[in-house]
């Protein structure tokens, strides 16, 4: 019946919503507990000095820093959606990007999901040819994050090999997933060996390696390399700079390593956000190269508002205008079907 499918998505547009603003309480709680814990660990009276170094001035400058950042990721986004065929006008593409933004305060990685979502009910791309975006994207990450760690800690530990030991292995990832024949050998022996059980789990894989093959071109991936590295190294220049201005400044490659591998943990640990994970490297890194705990503390706690947080909110109305995109692309689709 005409009609009877709209108020669905609507209705259940609220508890989602309560959803995300449920975990974000909670995490927001979780942070500020951390935040206490630093403070009470160092001084009180010392944080507040610190905290009277940043104007906000600083605070706007950073959330610029944090734009320029997204904005160089929804572009990499862009370019891996194109290369798996789903071409979506730049500005709707980054709504669903952005808004993928807003469930990062949720657990399972759901604002990654979210986006395969909006894609599939909007506009009809199936989730096999928008699963890869999602792995490209968070591999292409890795590999970014691990660059900047091993760049910086050569410096720290004065080992310049290193370096190439860290390029050797992201270019045979890369390698690895652009020519996946030994990996699909591996996947079917994986399947043997367990007497052909989940057959559509091993084919799902197999459709997986293929599709995501793509995305690991040498210009592609280049490219896409590039505007990650810039896109994280803006993160990295944020603590730099946060530093600075606390007066407490470390050398620039410390910074890069310190927040590339706060931001390494803090994914590993599959907590939302990274939270507890981030704080937690990131605080013991910058004490271990001497800085202050009451200025580490301020630093990684003006660093977490102005990326993690900012994310938060910035994803919000992105998510709420993708979700009326995504419903009009939908009606637009199902009247052209007609």
């Amino acid at each position: 019946m005409p009609g009877t499918g709209s108020p669905g998505p609507a209705h259940g547009a609220r508890p989602a919503y309560r959803h995300i603003l449920l975990w974000a309480g909670v995490l927001l709680l979780g942070f500020l507990a951390l935040s206490g814990v630093a403070a009470m660990w160092s001084s009180l009276d010392a944080v507040l000095a610190a905290l009277a170094h940043i104007t906000p001035l600083h605070v706007l400058e950073l959330l610029g820093l944090a734009s320029a950042a997204f904005a160089l990721r929804t572009l990499r986004w862009q370019l891996y959606s194109r290369a798996q065929g789903v071409n979506l006008p730049l500005a709707d593409n980054a709504l669903v990007y952005l808004g993928g933004f807003a469930l990062g305060a949720a657990p399972g990685r759901v604002g990654e999901v979210v986006r395969l979502f909006l894609l599939r009910r909007g506009w009809g791309h199936p989730y096999r040819r928008t699963a890869p975006l999602l792995v490209a994207d968070r591999l292409n990450d890795v590999n970014t994050l691990a660059l900047l760690m091993v760049l910086g800690v050569s410096y720290v530990l004065q080992e310049g090999a290193l370096i190439l030991l860290a390029l050797g292995l992201v270019v045979a990832l890369n390698l690895a997933l652009r020519y996946p024949a030994p990996l699909l050998r591996i996947v079917d022996a994986a399947h043997l060996a367990s007497r052909r059980r989940k057959p559509r789990a091993a084919a799902a894989m197999r459709r997986l390696l293929r599709r995501v093959s793509g995305t690991f071109a040498p210009r592609m991936q280049l490219l896409a390399s590039v505007l990650s590295l810039l896109a994280w190294g803006a993160g990295c220049m944020s603590l730099y700079w946060i530093l600075d201005i606390l007066g407490t400044g470390i050398d620039i490659r410390a910074a890069f390593a310190i927040h590339a591998t706060a931001s390494l943990i803090g994914a590993l640990s599959m907590l939302p956000g990274g939270l507890g994970g981030f704080e937690a490297t990131c605080l013991a890194l910058l004490v271990w190269q001497g800085v202050p705990a009451p200025q580490a503390g301020v630093a990684t706690a003006v660093l977490r508002v102005t990326t993690f947080w900012y994310s938060l909110l910035l994803g919000l109305p992105a998510l709420a205008l993708a979700g009326m995109r995504s419903t009009a692309a939908a009606r637009n689709l199902a009247d052209g079907g007609d």
